[in-house]
């Protein structure tokens, strides 16, 4: 997990017009409890961007086949989400992607986009 934030930080590593960019890039894997990985920022010390990116990277890992387990459904990625809703992730933003996700169906489609069958 720490490795990617790394990487992606090379990766944008002194492109100014990116500079928004590195900042959420570095903070995603914080945690609105504070105990995340790289600064330990909490609440609303992290960037709304990363926020935002966190909830999205962490419903894509959950929906992805992974080497050492299956990838999760739709309805077992919210219940995850919602249960670190407010202490890995932050809330509102939980919040937006359930809603968002009840307005599309909630039907994950086969190129990774969620919405109607």
């Amino acid at each position: 997990m720490r490795e990617h934030v790394d990487r992606g930080l090379d990766l944008v590593d002194g492109v100014i017009e990116l500079r928004r960019e590195t900042e959420i890039i570095a903070a995603h894997h914080e945690r609105v409890d504070g105990q995340g990985y790289l600064r330990q920022l909490a609440g609303e010390a992290i960037p709304l961007g990363a926020r935002i990116l966190a909830v999205a990277d962490t419903y894509d890992s959950l929906l992805m086949e992974r080497v050492y387990r299956k990838g999760r459904t739709v309805e077992e990625a919210r219940r995850i989400l919602s249960a670190e809703a407010g202490s890995h992730l932050d809330r509102p933003v939980v919040a937006a992607l359930l809603r968002l996700l009840d307005r599309r169906g909630g039907v994950e489609q086969p190129d990774g986009i969620t919405g109607p069958a």
